[in-house]
């Protein structure tokens, strides 16, 4: 291919490349618009994301009532995402006659793994299981108090004596 073709060849490429980018744009203007796999105009940032989310957590209680969050390794094992992946899935599980008894068993090993930790030394006596409704962007602008929150279940922590 001559030297002279170059140019005009590249700059065609580039044209229709940048139209195929820019084409999705159009959709903004739609009553009912379409995105599509690989031209996409991006519909997630411009729709309002909620601004609620409930997430599963676990905390001890103390007679005094104070709560200490329970740390994700004692909620079995691997790191903090596999551990929430769990919980999640045990928490909002459909059949609600075997999540109950899960629920239940899950607890009863969190409690037994506290009472031989330094939490039981501090006084926890009592493991639950709560759903918290979070406000995100509260959450995220520093207010990190829940909305409500929900107890799913709990369980007593049998102090073992040393």
């Amino acid at each position: 291919m001559p030297l002279c073709w170059n140019k005009p060849l590249a700059a065609t490429v580039s044209l229709l490349m940048l139209g195929a980018v820019l084409s999705p744009i159009q959709q903004n203007w739609r009553k009912e618009p379409r995105d599509s796999f690989p031209l996409s105009y991006y519909p997630m940032y411009a729709k309002d994301l909620r601004t609620v989310e409930h997430i599963p957590y676990v905390v001890g209680l103390s007679r005094s009532g104070a709560r200490y969050p329970v740390p994700h390794s004692y909620l079995g094992p691997g790191g903090r995402p596999t551990v929430n992946i769990h919980l999640r899935r045990l928490v909002f599980e459909e059949d609600k006659r075997s999540k109950q008894d899960k629920l239940k068993e899950f607890c009863r090993k969190v409690a037994k793994r506290i009472s031989r930790s330094a939490y039981a030394k501090a006084g926890v006596e009592t493991v639950q299981i709560i759903i918290g409704a979070y406000d995100l962007s509260a959450y995220l602008s520093g207010r990190k108090a829940p909305l409500s929150e929900r107890i799913v279940t709990s369980c007593e922590v049998n102090r073992q004596r040393q």
